[in-house]
């Protein structure tokens, strides 16, 4: 009787049409009129990504494409089970990059990609890498995982240059799929890597968008209402008062354990586009859930996400944080900051941007970082490679990590500029220009700073006429105090944690000057890290570079008197500051700089007297300062 029912639901489920009046805005969307034109660190970054790794690709390693054509090759090639994964992640962040950049060269090269890469889909639709007739079936594979990625990739291009191949070879993915899978509820469940399979929700309601085709949001829908039910529940498990950790089963060292592979947070991202097509509260509850759920238990300190590549509840257990898990948490947070309009979302951008994913990416080219721990040193990708067994001749670059880290510096496309329906809303705070268009009024907004070096930003908006618009400055939840002045006038309204809304009629040449609060605060650790302590100075975390086995000084919170160093050359550390310790004078720096020359770091120090301060929404960093009336003279 119970499965007669079940089978009535999914009837009617599959039934059930969404329509437009269904849909729900985004509170925060990306301002796709934005172009940027960045300085320092940041430009710095994006030229190394663009310059060095994405440009030539395919030439280095043309595996990367071959694959796909030689997929029905007798003998069969040996690759990786997730190596289905590298065309489309790569193709994705490229994308991203390329939104931020506009390199014509970039755009050019990445056209030859995808029109070599397009003439390699199996006649039937598939675009994986097993043999045509078995995709899907095969034993041990991520072969959906693989799709998903590819489709996500194909729809990114076609989003950025409205080339109707890319559109029309994820539909006939799609189609293949749904041919498979919809209306056969229990089939797509059955398989193995449920939290791989089950994120293709989330290209299918994205393809829906741009398509309209019914079956591929019904697809969605019975994987998101049927088939979650029956693997990793994470919608009505995180509804009832579950953690994100809880809810998956992995294997580790012998035995099951109550974990999540980090692939599971695109499912969450497949719960966002659901509540935006059809208003159903659940969905919504469950993202933010989720979402709340992995900052609290999973995100260290360093920003990034996951312990040995799984989402295990322990934020102070020392351990590799994988570079893909984070990239995941950032285009996540990119969903939170769309779904809620939260400034606390894109501080927590920033926090994961400046420490852990600037660590993964060398600053000077090279071998892309794997994982960025907290302690230690980080792991340069081939290191760890040796469970990685495929055959790579053609492809010796290619991994899970390569391949995606581009997006992690692209997803800031996502965020640096928003729009909502008062205006522009802006995230990023960094020496740059970014042009964007209000009502057909172009607007420049320039910004000279040094930040995060230091907290003072000279933001000149100039639109080409007078213009109307509310402009929304991110005032950072770790920054007690910070003042906004416009053309000199004192703002009020400025709290933490929140946008300061200015809606007014902007003319060229007006100043707003922000302060942000650069005094040191500090995130106690418990658990592993019982009676030792992090601190930042802004949303830069610092580090002792220090020597293996070395004995590391020991500071106090009440009197450590920073000092900011000033930087001689480029080579010299981002953010180096002195500070008073047990050895008399002890210099940390920021931690990107210290995984520059792949050197032991320690970011859990010895202090004393910080505060202790709870997890909260309001404040995910846990991170409190001493108080004036603490700190000695």
């Amino acid at each position: 009787m119970k499965k007669c029912c079940f089978f009535v639901f999914v009837t009617l489920l599959v039934a059930r049409t969404v329509t437009g009046s269904d849909t729900v805005a985004p509170a925060l969307e990306r301002d796709q009129k934005a172009v940027y034109s960045f300085e320092g660190r940041f430009h710095r970054y994006l030229e190394v990504i663009s310059d060095r790794w994405l440009k030539g690709m395919r030439e280095r390693n043309p595996a990367i494409v071959l694959n796909y054509r030689d997929r029905d090759q007798v003998p069969p090639r040996s690759f990786d089970f997730f190596a289905g994964e590298f065309a489309g992640k790569y193709l994705t962040g490229a994308v991203e990059i390329y939104r931020l950049t506009k390199d014509q060269e970039l755009k050019q090269y990445l056209e030859g990609f995808v029109d070599e890469f397009l003439n390699y889909q199996a006649s039937n639709g598939y675009f994986g890498l097993y043999p045509s007739d078995q995709g899907y079936k095969v034993s041990e594979s991520w072969d959906i995982w693989g799709e998903y990625h590819v489709m996500l990739g194909l729809l990114f291009w076609y989003e950025e240059t409205r080339d109707a191949r890319a559109l029309n070879a994820a539909r006939r993915q799609a189609d293949r799929f749904c041919s498979i899978y919809l209306g056969k509820p229990g089939e797509l469940s059955a398989l193995r890597y449920y939290y791989t399979n089950f994120a293709i929700a989330h290209s299918l309601q994205i393809l829906y968008r741009h398509s309209t085709e019914q079956k591929y949001m019904d697809m969605a829908r019975q994987i998101l209402d049927v088939e979650l039910q029956q693997s990793g529940d994470y919608m009505d498990l995180l509804l009832e008062g579950k953690e994100f950790y809880e809810i998956g089963l992995i294997h580790r060292e012998s035995d099951w354990i109550h974990a999540a592979r980090w692939e599971a947070q695109h499912i969450l991202m497949a719960l966002a586009e659901m509540y935006w097509s059809t208003g159903q509260e659940k969905y919504k509850n469950a993202f933010q859930k989720g979402w709340y759920s992995i900052v609290k238990t999973d995100r260290h300190n360093t920003g990034g996400v996951s312990t040995n590549e799984a989402l295990i509840g322990k934020p102070y257990r020392p351990g590799g944080i994988e570079a893909c898990a984070t990239v995941g948490w950032t285009a996540l947070t990119c969903e939170m900051l769309k779904l809620t309009g939260s400034s606390i979302a894109a501080d927590e951008l920033e926090i994961t941007l400046l420490n852990t994913m600037y660590g993964y990416q060398p600053l000077q080219g090279g071998v892309i970082n794997f994982g960025v721990p907290m302690d230690g040193m980080v792991t340069p990708f081939m290191a760890p490679a040796f469970w990685q067994h495929g055959d790579r001749t053609g492809g010796e670059e290619l991994g899970c990590c390569t391949v995606n880290v581009s997006r992690g510096f692209g997803l800031v496309s996502e965020w640096a500029a928003m729009r909502d329906k008062e205006g522009i809303t802006l995230n990023w705070y960094g020496a740059s220009e970014i042009t964007t268009m209000v009502d057909g009024v172009h607007v420049q907004f320039k910004q000279q700073t040094e930040y995060p070096r230091k907290g003072q930003i000279l933001l000149s908006v100039n639109p080409q006429e007078a213009k109307q618009f509310a402009l929304k400055l991110r005032v950072p939840y770790w920054s007690q105090r910070t003042t906004v002045k416009i053309n000199g006038t004192a703002q009020e309204g400025v709290r933490a944690g929140t946008y300061l809304s200015m809606d007014r009629t902007w003319t060229s040449g007006d100043q707003v000057e922000i302060n942000l609060d650069m005094s040191l605060h500090y995130w106690s650790g418990m658990e592993e890290m019982s009676g030792k302590t992090s601190v930042y100075r802004g949303p830069v975390l610092m580090c002792f570079l220090g020597v293996r086995n070395a004995a590391m000084p020991g500071f106090d919170a009440t009197d450590m008197e920073p000092q900011l160093v000033e930087r001689e050359g480029t080579a010299d550390p981002l953010v180096r500051i002195k500070v008073k310790s047990s050895n008399g004078t002890t210099f940390l720096r920021d931690l990107d700089s210290a995984t520059e020359n792949n050197q032991p770091y320690i970011t859990w120090l010895e202090i004393s007297n910080a505060p202790v301060t709870e997890f909260s929404e309001q404040n995910p960093l846990r991170s409190g300062r001493v108080k004036a009336s603490q700190k000695k003279p």
